[in-house]
């Protein structure tokens, strides 16, 4: 009966987004919040990620094939040519020429100049993508919608599915897979999945073998995080926010006073780390026993990215990126383009 319940009101859930989505393809990152503020920017659309190489070179991607780049650490944001309209929802770049951007219906492109033309990749499904990563110019993984999981051994010319990860991705009377929404390695070794009904995977051989981590939740959970082998978080819906001190073996629930969806979560160490949801980004310094506002803006956060040392960029509605250069004691709007 609980079973039926959830299916039923998660069944609801979808409906709704699907309708506030219309005509855009549904996604959880792109669920409607409160009441939102009109678009002050001739930008309007929405960022669905934001990620660095160094302190100068960045790109951010997101609704209707938008991507944009900036080599000076985002005082400009010029637009580059995706080759696509889909919303375009991850990237990765394994150096300042070689990247890859996912997105809805099966959408992979990829640049071996920067950004400057990308290349459409086969991927062999019309899910949608949601994160991507990748150990070099050649070895990467992809994972989405209705548990899709690829991988490539040369560089994304022949993406191939895995099915490893199938007998955990099914849920009693769910007619689909459980989606899947982001995946991380901190080195060659020490990998993470996260993705609907509380579902936490773990690799410590490369993404040779992944195992199933006990969570304790059904929640959705959107990212993860880890900043050594043993330290990590995982966010979602409903406020959720996991923490693990084991690899992934445990976790526990840490509380903040935000219980909207958490889109987005970044440590700079074990003690200081950033989450990014609807109108906030919520911070820590003590390993999230603690969670304070640090920002508050009428719109939604989707995802946030440190280097480490202070600087921030937090990418959301209407075509804004937010930025900090001390470790969000201070933030600023830079505008992509105008």
């Amino acid at each position: 009966m609980r079973n039926e319940s959830r299916v039923n009101a998660r069944n609801r859930v979808l409906f709704i987004l699907v309708l506030l989505c219309i005509p855009v393809l549904p996604c959880c990152k792109q669920a409607e919040g409160p009441a939102q503020a009109p678009p002050r920017f001739q930008m309007s659309n929405s960022f669905f990620n934001v990620f660095f190489r160094d302190l100068k070179n960045g790109w951010a991607v997101g609704k209707l094939g938008t991507l944009v780049h900036t080599d000076n650490g985002g005082s400009y944001w010029g637009r580059q040519n995706s080759a696509t309209d889909c919303n375009l929802r991850g990237l990765y770049f394994t150096d300042d020429t070689t990247g890859w951007v996912v997105g809805d219906r099966g959408t992979i492109r990829h640049t071996v100049n920067g950004g400057s033309a990308w290349a459409k990749q086969e991927s062999g499904t019309e899910h949608h993508l949601h994160s991507v990563f990748f150990f070099g110019p050649d070895r990467g993984f992809i994972v989405g919608e209705q548990g899709v999981f690829l991988f490539t051994e040369n560089g994304g010319k022949d993406w191939k599915k895995r099915a490893d990860l199938k007998d955990y991705l099914t849920v009693e009377d769910v007619p689909f897979a459980v989606a899947l929404f982001k995946i991380i390695f901190i080195d060659d070794k020490h990998g993470w999945i996260v993705g609907d009904y509380g579902r936490i995977f773990r690799s410590t051989d490369g993404g040779t073998t992944w195992s199933l981590q006990k969570t304790g939740t059904d929640a959705i959970l959107l990212d993860v995080e880890f900043v050594d082998p043993l330290n990590g978080w995982a966010v979602g819906e409903m406020g959720t926010i996991l923490h693990s001190s084991d690899g992934g073996i445990t976790w526990e629930t840490q509380t903040s006073e935000i219980t909207y969806l958490m889109n987005g979560v970044e440590f700079a160490d074990r003690l200081e780390g950033w989450i990014c949801t609807y109108g906030n980004i919520l911070h820590t310094t003590d390993g999230g026993n603690n969670w304070r506002v640090q920002i508050e803006r009428k719109m939604w956060f989707y995802d946030i990215y440190t280097d480490k040392n202070g600087k921030i960029w937090a990418s959301g509605d209407y075509g804004e990126i937010m930025h900090s250069f001390n470790s969000g004691r201070n933030w600023v709007a830079q505008i992509p383009y105008e």
